[in-house]
Order: C-alpha cells, then structure tokens, then sequence
C-alpha cells in the first residue's frame, strides 16, 4: 500500500508518466449568453479575485467592482473569466504546470479531468442555471469564510487549491489535500507525528471539503473528450539502461532538446503541435528509456508528456501568462443569480462542531458535538437529511471524563471508527498507550460495536492497518501482555501472548507503539522487559498471519519507543527514555527489510 502511495507522490512530480494516453474527439465550443436581468455596473469596491504568485504558487487577492443585490435577492455582477478553478501544484523539485482538476469559465464552458489525468479533458457548456445553482452551493456551503491556506507540519508534497469567483470569492487549499479528506487514518504522522490526539490545525473544515466533494462529483451533461492539438512534453533524465531506440521519425532527439532549454526540460517541458505531437503520442508510452549522444551530455531519457489543455495557460493561476488566450466577458456584461436558483446537497455539518470527518465517497460526514459540561455526543450525517447522535458514557469506562475523535473511515464508507481516551490524556509525548476504546460505527444501519474497550480503566495500545481492514492492540492490564489482531468487518481475531526467550526470567512489563511493516505481513512493537529488577527494551516483530511467530530484533539496556514520522515512510525511529514527538530517534528501523542498522 505505502510503494502505491509513493508512487502517486512520484507521479505528481513527473506530471505525465503514469497515465495512458486517450484518443479525444474534436468537439466546437459555444458560448452562453446570459439569461438573467441586466444592470449597470457601479465603482463599489467588490470581491477579492485571485491573482498569481509565482513564489508559492498560491494564488493573491485583488479588489473589483462589486455585485448590487435587488429587493428580489437577485445578485448582479461582473464575471471574472475563470468562475471556478480546481487546481494542483507541484512538489518540490516540480514545476507548477499541472493540468487543473476543474475549470468553469464566465461564458459556461467547462473543462474536467478526463479519463485519464495526463489525457486530454472532458470539456461542456453549462447554461447560466446551472452555473447559478453551482456557485449558489459553493456560497451556502461555507467556502468563502473558509482560511486561505491549511498548513500542515510537513514540507514539499504536492498541494491543492481551490478558487471561486463570484459575487464573493476565496482560496483555499493545502499541501496533500485529497489524502486529508480521503478518510485516511486521522491522525497517523503525516498530520501530527505520531501522535495520539488530532490537531484542530490539521483538519479541514466543512466549507472547503464539501466544495471539494461538489466539484469531484459533477458530472455535466453532454461532456465530450476535448480535441488534442497540443502536448506539454517533457525530457526526463534517468539512471535507468536504455531500453528503446529513437522512433521519431519528425525530429531527432538534439533538436528536440533544442526547443527549451535543458536545464528546465524536466520541470518546464516545452509545447509541441502539428506532427511532431501526433508522432510521439502515437508511438511513445512513457515508460521507453532513450539514450542519444546528442542530448543531455549522454545521459538516457524519458520523454514524458501530457495534453494541453484549451485555453492553456491563462485558466492557470499559477501559470504567470499574461496571454487573453480564454474567452473575456464584454465590459458591459453582467452575470445575475438569486439563491433560489438552486444549489446542490451539502453534508450538513456546523462550523461550531469540530474534529470533522468525511467518508471516502464524500456523502457522509461526522463531528464532535461542541456543548460544554453536557455528555460528550457524536453526530453523523450524510447529504440526503440522515443524522444520528452518539453519547459517551464516562462512567461505562471507568472515567470521570473523556475524550473522542475520528480514527479511520474505511474505503468503502462502510464504517467510521472512533477512539476514545481520558479527558486529561497526556499526548506530550510520543507514548506506548494511545486509547482505552475503539469504537465501530455502522454507516449502512448506524449500529455500534466495538474493536475493543477498557470497562475497567484499562489502557491499550493500537494500530489500524492502512486500508483500515485490521487492528492490532495489547491490552496493558494483561499478565503476560498479548497482542491481538482482529478483522474490522468480521470481527474474527488472531492472538499470541509477547513470548519470553526459553531462557528468559523475567516478564513484559509493557508494550506499544505497533507499526505495520510495508507489506503489512509483520508487526513491530517495542516493549518494555524487566528482569532482576531491571528494566531494558526490546524490539519484536510479530507475523500477523500467525502472531505466535516472534522474532526479538534488537535489544538494549535502555528502554524506548517506536515513532514513525509519517504512516507512509519505510522507517520506524527508535526513540529512547522520554522521547517527546519531535526529538531525534538515534536508531531506524527499515519497515520493509525488518533491520536495525
């Protein structure tokens, strides 16, 4: 699961390489007019409209006329060119000339991501209607009082923001976007290193997720592929043996390298038509490997490319063209909406909840019912009007108080489980123990169950397989500790007690911080060995198909924990005495060769 990950990551950054091309066909665009009441426009400062900024890629703000609203509620205005834009920027190292998600221009035409991201999109016209009832939603949803920019505590992955021009406007968008609102462990290291409880800074709020479910699934009517002109084509050097021979028969590798300057090849490209990019779209795949004494000082090559888009560059943001290349509005024209035009479902959530959570398919949602003093609640929903209310019992689990937050959604949207922990939980450092319950949700009937529960104090440490299929746990009360992993669906479970060498006099005292292995086939756990009175830590690895084969890794006078910084990095740190979550762990553990260097 993680070298997938991994691989989406690389495929950001090398733009084109991993999808297969698609044969479009040629389709007219039209224009629409509008429909609505016209009125003049007036010098009042209006809506703040997204400009370039070249340094992050994030789009700027500046001021335009503003809309008037008439005693009917009708809002009049004057369109920018690009109503909607859904865009993807690159990581480090990588250019920002990413086809966007999402495109709706001011004269109804749209342009969507096609079949495949690197083809050619599909491209529609909606009728003002429709537009109307499009950007009613992104209003009522939230989205304009949504912040700027989510920052995350990682640097370098790709981002993604989404801009709305209308009668009001905003950007939103953060690194590592879509994983964010996927459903995805919610808190495993990518958003708060390692540790048990989530950040209300990492969260993204209603506004913004339910625009991003809105534009994910729209479908328009009599969507058509957009014709390929163009393509964005790039020169990739690689340390790879050469694997095919130079097949273009229109232009030979030196003149290709030519036409841009190489040092910029692989993050730039350059834009090739007529029959130089019928000829490499036609027999060039992506994966073939060249190697020419002509170009890039003999190193093989890649040619990766990607289709151009219609009016590419200007719909980008990010792409700095001053080219009008897209259709502009006429100075006089004037764009009218009124609310009761329409608007799509939205997932009912309240701004004052928090600790939101989405299903993978975007149609449900949860959140941690925000009433002080009152007992602690849970509330799901989805878009159709459905919600149920969840209360928490402190004194069921022997607490005087307590703690929930979402943990995992699985990927069908079947089931939405929820940790539970004291109130006064410590989270200050990267601890064995992170919950006294797992809940299960039921999404399809709304029953409850649970993975496991202390009823009598009792505190575990826990994992979740990456696709949310499995949970490992070791109830800490146990003598002698045992660690158990359960099937989320059947509930059906596997257990084995931490076993001692043959001979070994001493016991586990405690045990945690379970890490998956990259192939998911082995568990790691560090525990906590006391014998003669002293305590000294071990590192074991557990076989998941059968827990009762261990295997002790490493083994040290000193005590210490497992952190991983990130639930897809290959390497575990071992983190000795008291490591809080941003200490150096002097010692790694390779996740997919079960070593200690």
């Amino acid at each position: 699961m993680r070298k997938k990950f991994a691989l989406g990551l690389l495929c950001f950054s090398l733009l084109s390489a991993c999808g297969p091309n698609v044969t479009a066909q040629p389709l007219e665009a039209t224009a629409i007019s509008a429909t609505k009441p016209q009125v003049p426009a007036t010098s009042t400062l209006g809506p703040l409209v997204p400009t370039q900024n070249l340094e992050t890629g994030v789009p700027t703000l500046t001021a335009t006329p503003g809309p008037i609203i008439d005693p009917q509620g009708n809002i009049t205005w004057h369109p920018q060119e690009v109503l909607i834009a859904w865009e993807v920027g690159g990581g480090d190292g990588a250019g920002f000339d990413y086809p966007p998600e999402f495109v709706l221009l001011w004269d109804g035409t749209l342009l969507q991501q096609g079949p495949t991201r690197f083809g050619a999109p599909y491209v529609s016209h909606l009728d003002q209607d429709e537009m109307c009832k499009i950007l009613n939603t992104v209003d009522s949803s939230g989205f304009f009082e949504e912040p700027r920019e989510y920052t995350f505590p990682f640097d370098g992955y790709s981002s993604q923001y989404i801009t709305v021009n209308a009668w009001k406007s905003n950007s939103s968008g953060s690194q590592i976007f879509t994983y964010a609102l996927s459903g995805a462990p919610y808190y495993d290291g990518l958003f708060c290193r390692n540790c048990p409880l989530p950040s209300e800074h990492t969260i993204i709020q209603p506004g913004l997720a339910n625009v991003y479910f809105l534009l994910r699934g729209y479908t328009a009517a009599m969507r058509e592929l957009a014709p390929v002109d163009k393509l964005q084509v790039y020169l990739d050097p690689v340390e790879e043996e050469p694997t095919h021979t130079w097949p273009i028969t229109s232009i030979s590798p030196s003149e290709l390298a030519e036409k841009c300057d190489q040092s910029y090849c692989y993050d730039a490209g350059m834009i090739l038509d007529g029959a130089v990019a019928k000829e490499i779209r036609d027999k060039l795949g992506g994966d073939e490997v060249f190697k020419v004494e002509q170009i890039l000082d003999s190193t093989p090559f890649r040619v990766t490319y990607r289709v151009v888009w219609p009016y590419e560059p200007s719909i980008m943001y990010y792409s700095g063209s001053d080219e009008p290349q897209q259709p502009v509005p006429p100075a006089d024209y004037r764009m009218t909406c009124n609310p009761v035009d329409g608007r799509y479902p939205l997932l009912p959530l309240s701004k004052e909840n928090k600790y939101w959570a989405y299903s993978p398919d975007g149609n449900w949602g949860m959140e941690v019912v925000n009433v002080p003093e009152q007992i602690l609640k849970v509330r799901v929903v989805n878009k159709s009007g459905y919600e149920k209310y969840y209360e928490y019992d402190p004194a069921l689990l022997s607490q005087s108080s307590l703690k929930v937050f979402p943990r995992f959604w699985t990927v069908d949207s079947e089931y939405l489980f929820i940790n539970i922990l004291p109130e006064g939980f410590d989270s200050t450092y990267v601890s064995l123990v992170n919950s006294i319950g797992l809940q299960r949700i039921s999404i399809s009937d709304g029953t409850v169950s649970y993975m496991f529960a202390g009823v009598e104090g009792q505190q575990y440490a826990y994992t979740m397989s990456e696709n949310g299929g499995q949970v490992a746990y070791i109830r800490q009360e146990d003598q002698p500790l045992k660690i158990v992993i359960k099937d989320t669906y059947s509930g059906k479970e596997k257990a084995a007690t931490l076993s001692v060498p043959v001979n070994g006099t001493g016991f586990y005292v405690n045990a945690g911080t379970l890490i998956w292995s990259v192939d998911e086939q082995t568990i790691y756990l560090a525990a906590t060995y006391r014998e003669n009175g002293t305590d000294g830590g071990r590192l074991i690895a557990v076989d998941v198909s059968n827990p009762a084969s261990q295997r002790i890794i490493y083994d040290s006078t000193a005590t210490f924990k497992l952190n991983q910084l990130s639930f897809h990095d290959w390497e575990a740190g071992l983190c000795f005495q008291e490591a809080t979550i941003d200490s150096y762990c002097p010692l790694r553990l390779n996740l997919e060769t079960g070593t200690v260097p």
